[in-house]
Formats: C-alpha cells, structure tokens, sequence
C-alpha cells in the first residue's frame, strides 16, 4: 500500500483544489473528460445524459482483445559509470564487448475495443468532497481532476522520479529505503504485497476494468463493486489487487483480496475523501491512477507470486513494458527475480530461471541482475562478512542468510537486504548503471607476474573473486598448455586498501628448459561471474652451464654400511642447493641435498657439500650419483664400484 504520507499529499492537494487550483495545461491535457486515453490508447467520448436521469455508462461494442500502440518514444540510454580497480602489475583483459538484445515489442493487452462513455456533469453538480443531496455522475469534473495531481503525480514533470510495480518486496524497497537511496528524488509505490504479474498489470492500468453492476458509492466510506468486467483472467487467476482507482470522477483505493476467504473483502472501494453519494451503472471504467507517468522512470520486479506460470508472467512484463514505452520517454528496468520460496530443489525454480533468462534476452541492458547481486557482492556492500551458513544459502540458491527476513521466509529480506537492494536499484536509476557494467563487478580479477632465474620460472600473483572476497581461490597456469594448479590463499595485505579483504596471493615455481615457453594463468571464480585470463606471456630460457662436483666413497661404521659424500653447485646460480640422486646397480636409490657447509670451494658462496649414508646386502655393487639443476640440465658426478663382505 501506499505511504501515508503521500496519501497525505493527494488530501492537502485535493483541498488545495476546491479554492480554486488549476490544473497545468500538460496534465489537463492528459485529463481531459472528453478525450481520456484508455490502456488501449483509445480515445472516450463523452455524450451528455438527461440532467434528471441516473448516469447510465454505455457497454463496449466488443470485447476482443487489441493491441496496444506502438511505443512512441524509446528511452535514452544513460551515461555508464564504472570505477576500476588500481592493481600494481595488473594486468587484464579488453572489457568484453557486449551484445545488447533488442527491446521487443511483444503482443499487448487484450481488452476491450472501446472505453464505456460517461457523461458531462450537470451544470449544478457539487464539488465531490462536499456531502449533499444524493446525485449521479460518472464524469470527472474540473475540481475532481485536480485531486490528480497531487505531489507524487507531478513529479512526472522531473527527471528525478521513478514509480515502482512489484509486489511485497519492491514495496518494502520503494515504501521504505528506496526513497534515502535516491536522495533528491520523488518515489512512486505502486507496489504492494501477494500480487501476481497479472495483478501488477491490472494496477498498473495494462488492463482495463469496468463495473459489472450498477453501484452506489457512498458519500463516505466503502463499497463494494462485485466482479468486474473485462477481467483478463478468472478472478482465481488474478488473485489479489491494490489499486488506486477512480471511478465516475471519485478517487479512491480498490482492494480485492480473496485469499482471506471472506466475501466482503473482495472488490471493495474506499474512496479517499467524502464526498457525494453517487449512482454509477454497469460498465462505467474502473480507472487506474498507478498507470506509469510521462517523463518518469519505471521499476518492474514482476512474477514471484506466480512462478508456476511463466508464459503470463512473461506477457504481463511484456505489457507493462508496452505501457510505459507509449506513456513515458525515460528509462525502465526490469528486475530479475531473486530466489523465492526455496532454493534449487523448489518446484518453481527452473522456472524463475527461465523467467530471468527471457528477461535479459529481451532486456538487454535494461535487466537489474539483483538475484545474482544478492549472492555476489551484496554482503560486501552491506558491510558483512560472508558466513558458513551464508555461502551454504548461497550453493542451495537461495538468498545469504544474513539477509533472510527469518528462518521459515526464505522469499522476503530484512532491513539490511532491503536497504542494500535499494542502493543496488538506485545504480541504475540514477547512475545508469546497466546490466553489461553490473555483471562485470561479478568476475574474477587476478594479477600475473613472471620472474626467470635460469632455469627456474616463478609464476605470483592476486587472484579473487567479488563474489565473496573472504574466500580463496584456484589459479591454473599452463606453461606451453600443460596444466598446473595452485591456490591463492598466500597473505594479500597488500590490497587491503583497494578494498579487498582476505588471503588471495599465489606463486608456484617451475623448472624449463631452455628456449621460449608461453604461460598463461586463469584465475577461477565461483560465483556468477566470469573467470579471468590475463594476457600470456612468453619467457625465455637462456641455457645454463652443467651443474659441476665431485662424488667420493667411504666406510661406514660396519661392515654393511657405506657412506657417500661430495660436493656439487649451478655455476649460472650459486644461491641453489641441488639434489643429488644417488643410483645403486643402475636402480634409483635415494636423493640426497648438497646444502652442507663447503667452505672449501674457494669463491663459490653457499652451501654445497652433501653425505648420506646406507646398508647393502654382500657382494659387488656399483654406486653413481647424479647432480639435478633442472630436468634437462643434470651431470654424472661419477661412480664408484664396492663391495661388501
């Protein structure tokens, strides 16, 4: 429902018109009693009845479905702001180039053909909010037609407006943080709880009612009007409406809400003010004042109370898309629906994911992907960190716990969830962000550095995820397309002031051979973003001189015991401590490392001698041992026969 302070602003408006306020020529113009646009854009004419007779509406000829009219206007595409993260030694990818769908027209509205005539007031007809004798109109008088343009519907002449349809979650949004979201600016909340697509579009004026019977509305309170006329669906099908309505010239809210099981609750008209006790006919159009505003920018977050249906959720978005493209030249945006009622394992979720896969084809850059926001990056902007029951909410499909309204409502948000989606919605509207930039904020980012030291090639680096930046992830690096895999879990303190918490640094060292050699790295995301590829890079190996030493044999403490021992070092690299392997009888034996002091090796710096010791069996053998710089660069460093006794 509507706060209450607008409906404040639409009493001290209507007050404001009976002393005499009129009306712009630009909103008389679209008011107009004798030229009024349906859903349609059907033009009503208005015949004048007998001045004694009881307003009788005349029916529609027909009611086949028509189309709605082209749009007239496309809305302009705003300016993208982006902001780039500021990495040393980053080094990415071109921003990848987009295709944006185009914005079909799709098949409109049916309704009826034309709009039920009404007649011209009566010369003596009284101002509707003064109770007097019983009288009988269905044309909006000059005094009615100012209740119209309260504070809500002239921000239709600002830029700085939006007007939200949706049900229960947009209504939270736009009655409550939306409007500190978007400073400045003036919120329409045409959205409210339990209603379908089919529900929105009827508020929104896609579809247009008509009386069913004839009715006295009182000159206060309530009525109720019965089934309407020119419903688009079965009443089951429909469910429940909250509309501001008008009726005969009488302004007022309709609410129908046959879930409760009560009869008296459905249909019911409450008109916002008192007035005159007036007798309405059959087929007298029930008016939508939600309908979107020229010059207004529009939300529609439309299908989580009837996921079971995507074929009509998808033609009321259609419609209600229509509607605005032939109402108002600025943008709209479409809301992809976040998780409701449950996760993967609901019943509706493939179709929720079909309803958001047909709305980004169809959108394009209008989309708003706040499901996949709400599970990549929305508990970084809202200030938390990610928890073990968060990121399990996260891997069933459903919305970060943290963000849940409780344990058992899986579908609406808290206050923090509904205050980060606002700030979400308010990018686009305000900042024109568009759905090209906003999945781009879900990719990996990495860094890709490369150090050669002979033989020897580290490969380091960040690599994280925005999707949660508390959380580690894999790197794959290739070296002339072999494989290897490591983890960027190493200490990252170092980009803790651009923002980036957590442990996401990485390095892993290979040994090549000389010549050139390709390496590439992919930083691997996890969530509904991309994997990055920095650019490959290509090093060079330069070939190093043979790792030169000498090996000797000795005694050991038994008979059985022999010990080897010696001495061997990289010529290109002395910093190195090779390994030894030791080969006994042309078998592999052990490995032993020469990083024992070797202050005998005059100019060579380090340590560089190496011992080890062994049992054999009796009789002969033959020992070698080998000195290792690398896979392709090894020396013999001789071999020596014993035997044992």
């Amino acid at each position: 429902m509507r706060s209450a302070a607008s409906r404040l602003l639409h009493a001290l408006v209507l007050s404001t018109a009976l002393i005499g306020t009129t009306m712009t020529p630009a909103v008389a113009a679209t008011l107009t009693p004798t030229s009024k646009q349906t859903a349609a854009g059907e033009a009503c004419e208005t015949p004048t009845p007998s001045p004694t007779a009881t307003a009788t509406a005349i029916p529609p000829s027909t009611l086949t479905p028509s189309e709605t009219p082209a749009p007239t206007s496309t809305a302009a595409s705003s300016d993208i702001c982006a902001t780039a993260l500021a990495l040393a030694n980053v080094t990415t990818d071109p921003a990848p180039s987009a295709t944006t769908p185009a914005l079909s027209d799709l098949a409109s509205s049916p309704r009826p053909t034309a709009s039920a005539k009404t007649p011209e007031p009566t010369s003596g007809s009284t101002p509707e909010s003064t109770p007097t004798e019983e009288s009988s109109a269905d044309e909006i008088s000059p005094d009615e037609e100012s209740t119209l343009t309260s504070e809500v519907h002239r921000a239709a002449a600002s830029s700085k407006a939006v007007q939200c349809y949706g049900s229960s979650s947009l209504n939270y949004i736009c009655n409550g943080a939306l409007p500190g979201a978007l400073s400045g600016w003036s919120v329409v909340n045409n959205s409210d709880g339990g209603m379908n697509s089919t529900a929105i579009a009827v508020t929104a004026g896609v579809y247009q009612l008509y009386l069913g019977k004839n009715v006295t509305i009182p000159a206060s309170g309530s009525v109720q009007l019965g089934l309407p006329q020119g419903m688009p669906t079965s009443e089951t099908g429909l469910g429940r409406v909250f509309m501001d309505a008008q009726i005969a010239g009488i302004s007022g809210k309709l609410v129908h809400q046959p879930e409760v099981g009560d009869p008296s609750k459905t249909w019911v008209f409450t008109r916002d003010s008192p007035g005159t006790k007036t007798n309405v006919s059959t087929w007298t159009p029930i008016h939508s004042l939600d309908k979107p505003r020229p010059g207004v920018t529009s939300i529609f977050w439309v299908g989580s109370n009837n996921l079971g249906d995507p074929a009509q959720v998808k033609a009321d978005t259609t419609r209600l898309v229509n509607l605005h493209k032939s109402t108002s030249s600025a943008p709209y945006y479409v809301v992809q629906v976040p998780p409701a009622y449950g996760g993967d394992e609901h019943p509706n979720a493939a179709n929720r994911k079909n309803i958001n896969a047909w709305i980004l084809s169809t959108y394009g850059q209008r989309t708003i992907p706040l499901a996949d926001y709400l599970a990549n990056g929305a508990l970084q902007d809202a200030g938390l960190v990610p928890t073990l029951e968060d990121r399990n909410s996260i891997a069933r499909g459903v919305n970060p716990r943290a963000l849940w309204m409780s344990v058992g409502d899986l579908t609406h948000m808290n206050s923090t969830g509904y205050a980060v989606a606002a700030k979400y919605l308010a990018s686009f509207v305000r900042d024109g962000n568009t759905y090209s930039a906003a999945i781009k904020r879900f990719d990996a980012t990495s860094t890709f550095n490369v150090a050669v030291n002979g033989p020897r090639v580290t490969v380091s680096g960040h690599a994280f995820d925005h999707s949660d930046l508390y959380q580690s992830i894999n790197v794959g690096i290739t070296v002339d397309g072999a494989w290897n895999a490591t983890f960027a879990d190493l200490p990252s303190r170092n980009l803790y002031a651009y923002g980036v918490p957590g442990r996401h640094g990485y390095s892993m060292t290979l040994s090549l051979a000389p010549g050139a050699h390709k390496i590439c790295t992919v930083a691997v995301g996890f969530g509904a973003g991309q994997h990055h590829y920095p650019p490959c890079k290509t090093v060079h190996i330069e070939a190093s001189a043979a790792p030169v030493g000498d090996v000797a044999i000795a005694n050991g403490n038994n008979s059985r015991l022999k010990q080897f021992y010696g001495w061997t070092y990289a010529p290109g690299d002395h910093r190195l401590n090779l390994p030894v392997a030791i080969i006994v009888d042309g078998k592999w034996h052990h490995v032993t490392p020469a990083r024992d002091p070797s202050s005998y090796l005059s100019g060579v710096k380090g340590n560089h001698a190496f011992w080890s010791e062994a049992a054999f069996s009796p009789g002969k053998h033959t020992m070698c041992a080998v000195a290792i710089e690398s896979p392709s660069n090894m020396t013999g460093l001789g071999c020596k026969d014993f035997v044992i006794k």
